[in-house]
């Protein structure tokens, strides 16, 4: 019954502290090139715009 218990413990943490955030590292996306190129599209912001 121990054996058990401690097995599904250390199943549950292997999987949380490595499977699920080396999977959601593959699904993620790389959205450093999209936010450079929104970046780049913006007009800079000049003197009048700061004022409120």
């Amino acid at each position: 019954m121990g054996l058990v218990i401690a097995s599904g413990l250390s199943i549950g943490t292997l999987f949380t502290l490595f499977v699920v955030p080396a999977i959601c590292l593959l699904i993620a996306t790389d959205h450093s090139r999209q936010v450079a190129q929104d970046a780049s599209q913006l007009a800079p912001l000049g003197d009048e715009a700061r004022t409120v």
